[in-house]
């Protein structure tokens, strides 16, 4: 159990990497309200959807095997594309600004992904050095 909690965590916090990120690409672009307005919700939501989607696949693989911290979050940014992708996420399919907010969409969740798995690396070398 002690497990499912550590890897939920760590998914929880690359939930918030990838929203925080993403909100600061959307205010860097400058763009009005209008045109991104909604963007940020949608992430939201699709990032909520792949949490729960994922905490069950990985429970499902962690009751039969034991999972780390990496898979999880590769479980977890797989079914977030997956997600998107039934939103409407394709970056091969754009026009102006939609074209780039789907391309740094995908680059955005790596670069999240990324941090989490340096984040989780740096928290199990500190708690190795306490022990």
């Amino acid at each position: 159990m002690k497990s499912i909690i550590k890897l939920t965590i760590f998914i929880l916090i690359n939930l918030v990497f990838n929203f925080l990120i993403f909100i600061q690409y959307l205010m860097s672009t400058h763009h009005s309200g209008g045109e991104v307005g909604m963007v940020p919700m949608v992430i939201l939501l699709a990032s909520i959807i792949s949490f729960l989607v994922s905490l069950i696949i990985i429970s499902v693989i962690n009751h039969c095997r034991s999972m780390n911290i990496l898979k999880s979050v590769l479980i977890y940014n797989f079914v977030y594309f997956i997600v998107m992708m039934i939103f409407g996420l394709n970056p091969a399919d754009g026009n102006g600004f939609y074209e780039n907010a789907d391309l740094f969409t995908v680059f955005i969740a790596f670069i999240s992904m990324i941090l989490t798995l340096i984040l989780s690396k740096v928290f199990e070398n500190y708690y190795n050095n306490i022990s």
